[in-house]
C-alpha cells in the first residue's frame, strides 16, 4: 500500500508536506511540494491550514497520473510558472530542473544539462513563439501529445528515468 494511502486511511485523512514527498519513493522534488502546498496549482478544499485533505490528493493524483490531460495541464503550468504571467521562461524550467539534476548527480546517474533538456523540451513540444526565444504558453502544451513529459523532465525523477529508458 503506498505510504500515503497509509497515512490517510490510519490517521486523520490529512497529507503534509512531508508526507506529499514520500510519494512515489521520493519521485517530486521539494520545490514542486512547496508549490502545490502554496496551493498555486489549486486552493485546497479542507481546512486544516498547511494539510491537504483527501478531496485535493484525489485531484493530485489524477494531474500526477496522467499529465497529457487538459486539467492536469493546467495545474503543472501553474505551478512551473512561478511569476504568473502565463509564460513558462527558461529561467522558471531551470528553477525546477535544478534540483533534478542534484537528484541525478547524488544517484551517479549521468547529468543532463538543462541546455541540453530546454533543446529537447524545445523539439518535443514546437512551440509558435520559437521565433522569438525560448518559452512554452499554455496553449503551446496544449498543443502537443507529448507535453505531459515536460513536467516529469522538471521535477519527477522517477518518470523522467521512464522516459530516459524508453
Amino acid at each position: 500500500m503506498n505510504s500515503i494511502a497509509y497515512e490517510m486511511n490510519n490517521h486523520d485523512f490529512l497529507i503534509d508536506k512531508e508526507n506529499l514527498i514520500r510519494y512515489g519513493s521520493h519521485a517530486l522534488t521539494y520545490r514542486i511540494v512547496d508549490r502545490i502546498f502554496a496551493q498555486v496549482p489549486r486552493k485546497f478544499t479542507g481546512k486544516v491550514e498547511g494539510k491537504m485533505g483527501s478531496e485535493d490528493f484525489v485531484y493530485f493524483i489524477l494531474a500526477e497520473e496522467d499529465k497529457s490531460s487538459e486539467p492536469s495541464l493546467e495545474y503543472w503550468f501553474r505551478c512551473i510558472d512561478l511569476d504568473g504571467n502565463g509564460i513558462l521562461t527558461p529561467n522558471e524550467m531551470q528553477f525546477f530542473y535544478e534540483e533534478q539534476l542534484h537528484r541525478m548527480e547524488c544517484m551517479a546517474q549521468e547529468p543532463v544539462m538543462f541546455e541540453d533538456i530546454l533543446c529537447q523540451m524545445v523539439d518535443m513540444i514546437s512551440p509558435e513563439c520559437m521565433q522569438r526565444e525560448s518559452y512554452f504558453t499554455l496553449r503551446d502544451l496544449k498543443g502537443c501529445k507529448l507535453s505531459g513529459n515536460i513536467f516529469n523532465i522538471l521535477f519527477n525523477l522517477n518518470k523522467v528515468h521512464g522516459i530516459r529508458n524508453s
